[in-house]
């Protein structure tokens, strides 16, 4: 952009980025600097300018990405060996992971990218137990973690151990 101003001492100063997807101020995902003839700055630059003088201010934007991690904590299992699917989509509804948590446990996704994610619960394929959440929405900004608890149906279902022999005689 071109100004025809006066000569006079000014300061030219970057107040944020706005992001196209959805018009958040990303100040915190970049890092500006900016240059005015010898004079180098973090976010602003001063110059005086006298008559007819052009001046040209460069930003650099850099962007750098912020990662956390994720911790999916189980509760409610009665055995070490019973277990839990999860299933971790992005804002996006892109999924960034599926988990297998045995007994009361818990596991952690490294290193993705900050944002909201939604945890669920696979249940449909567990016939012992229910959770009164089977999805959790987080937002991932540092270390974040997403707790389910299950209820175990021992009177309604039998085990692995009961059979019944079929005799058709």
């Amino acid at each position: 952009v071109n100004l025809n101003l006066p000569a006079c001492n000014y300061t030219i100063e970057e107040t944020g980025i706005i992001s196209a997807e959805n018009s958040n101020v990303l100040s915190d995902h970049y890092t500006t600097t900016c240059a005015v003839g010898e004079t180098t700055g973090t976010t602003n630059v001063s110059s005086v300018l006298t008559s007819g003088e052009i001046e040209t201010v460069v930003f650099t934007n850099t962007y750098k990405r912020h990662y956390a991690d994720l911790t999916i904590i189980q509760n409610g299992m009665q055995k070490a060996t019973d277990s839990g699917i999860y299933k971790i989509v992005n804002a996006s509804s892109i999924t960034v992971a599926t988990i297998v948590i045995h007994g009361n446990n818990s596991a952690t996704i490294k290193d993705l990218p900050v944002g909201n994610y939604t945890v669920t619960e696979l249940t449909s394929w567990i016939y012992e137990y229910s959770t009164l959440s089977p999805s959790i929405s987080v937002e991932v900004t540092s270390n974040s973690t997403a707790i389910f608890t299950n209820n175990h149906h021992s009177s309604n279902w039998l085990d692995g151990e009961c059979y019944k022999d079929n005799n058709f005689n």
